[in-house]
């Protein structure tokens, strides 16, 4: 399709030249985003070619389309690198001719076809953009992930740094207590041991006094029946007396006491001496005499085992009470 057949009548076309710069050489794609390199992304390189051509049309309108779309695309230097390096910009300028009409057919479709190639590398160019573009914005999105991972993986392990730790003092602490408990419960069961000893010390010295209690008590019982008897035989001695001598006994009888009454026993009892043909006491009243005394003696000793049992009974009540709470503090 030639510009002539788009000519309609009265109108007047502006002839363009276009100038192709020698520098447009074939063009090679080369991604930098390979091994991880996230600089420039597929950046356009020169390359040695010996064909070359020179276009000259659409002067400064084509240019201006060719920045607009070059900086919409990049908005930073570090983008702007592979136009700069690649050096294939093309330089358009207006010819000084002010109509197409002297131009022949030929010429005019050969700028025409000129134009349309010219079309054409703006359109691969602009498509290199948008996928160097995408190419960003891929890696941006990878950066961004990995950003938030590293920053996800950092508090997660300062978290299990933080729990371990905490784990590592609760343990020393729970060994603490563990030793702590073991010692007392150690200790309680040495006091628990030293405590049943005692016990059982005082359990088997306390059956030693019960029964040395009770043989005294069996003693007692003995003698007190045998004095119930000496008693009897006195009252009998007495009656035998007349009312004269009753007197005189009830007179010269001293006052009671364990030594007087014995005293008074005795002589009561050899007084009381009817042998026939005996100056002095029979040996029945000294029998009667000694028994009487050996009474009394008994007596005491009753009176001092009976205190001492009273004691033993308060000392094994303590330590029963002092053994009953222990237990009870344990439980």
């Amino acid at each position: 399709m030639s510009v002539e057949e788009n000519q309609t009548p009265g109108t007047s076309v502006v002839p363009v030249k276009v100038s192709k710069q020698p520098q447009m050489q074939g063009l090679s794609l080369e991604d930098d985003m390979v091994d991880g390199d996230l600089g420039d992304g597929t950046e356009l390189r020169k390359t040695h070619s010996s064909s070359s051509r020179k276009t000259q049309s659409l002067g400064g309108l084509t240019e201006g389309t060719l920045s607009q779309t070059k900086l919409g695309c990049c908005n930073s230097e570090e983008a702007m690198a592979w136009i700069s390096k690649s050096q294939q910009k093309a330089s358009w300028k207006i010819p000084h001719c002010g109509s197409l009409n002297d131009l022949s057919k030929d010429e005019l479709k050969d700028r025409l076809r000129q134009a349309s190639e010219v079309i054409d590398m703006l359109c691969c160019e602009l498509e290199v953009a948008h996928r160097y573009l995408e190419g960003k914005y891929q890696a941006l999105k990878i950066l961004q992930g990995k950003a938030i991972l590293d920053k996800a993986t950092t508090h997660t392990k300062s978290l299990l740094l933080k729990s371990d730790e905490r784990a590592k003092a609760l343990e020393k602490e729970v060994n603490s207590l563990q030793w702590e408990l073991s010692f007392s419960q150690l200790q309680m069961k040495k006091a628990e041991q030293s405590w049943e000893q005692k016990y059982n010390g005082l359990l088997t010295e306390n059956k030693t006094l019960i029964n040395s209690l009770q043989e005294r008590e069996s003693e007692f019982q003995e003698l007190r029946a045998e004095n119930s008897a000496l008693g009897r035989q006195c009252l009998e001695l007495l009656s035998m007396l007349n009312l004269r001598e009753q007197r005189v006994y009830e007179g010269s009888k001293p006052q009671y006491s364990p030594e007087r009454n014995t005293s008074v026993l005795e002589l009561a009892v050899l007084g009381a001496c009817r042998c026939p043909g005996v100056v002095e006491s029979c040996p029945c009243s000294r029998a009667a005499a000694a028994s009487r005394k050996r009474l009394i003696k008994l007596q005491q000793e009753l009176e001092a085992q009976r205190y001492r049992r009273e004691e033993a009974l308060m000392v094994a009540d303590a330590f029963r009470i002092a053994f009953e709470q222990q237990l009870r503090k344990r439980n």
